[in-house]
């Protein structure tokens, strides 16, 4: 049994939010969010979820529509390519700093999440994420 807070973070949601928070660079605005938060939480650990590529959740298998919806920002290159980017430094860098990380093939960061919960309930979590799918 794993024991302690531990802070659950969708990280490629929180990207997201770090990308349009101001003009400082997502990276570091990403590391003052979990920094910020673990605080909050007073959390003992972090635990990093990143969603699979979009188009291999399996969501987007069982229904090609998913997600079809989302506005223009979602769908401007040039952040996908910032995302990408910032996520493999991201990627880099979170086990360095004694954090976790999950990546599985066909999830997204809130179905880890969940599977995360359900396995280790009951250990306190605080989950860090705007994404309504979760809900």
């Amino acid at each position: 049994m794993i024991t302690g807070r531990h802070l659950l973070v969708d990280g490629k949601n929180i990207l997201y939010r770090a990308i349009f928070a101001t003009n400082d660079s997502p990276i570091d605005v990403f590391f003052r969010m979990l920094v910020s938060n673990m605080n909050r939480a007073e959390a003992d650990y972090c635990h990093v979820f990143w969603d699979c590529p979009r188009n291999e959740t399996w969501r987007r298998k069982m229904v090609p529509t998913y997600k079809a919806t989302r506005d223009d920002k979602a769908k401007d290159p040039s952040i996908g390519e910032m995302i990408g980017i910032c996520h493999q430094a991201l990627y880099e860098a979170i086990p360095l700093l004694g954090m976790y990380q999950y990546k599985v093939k066909e999830l997204e960061a809130d179905d880890l999440i969940y599977s995360f919960v359900s396995t280790y309930h009951p250990v306190e979590t605080v989950i860090l994420s705007s994404d309504s799918d979760l809900i």
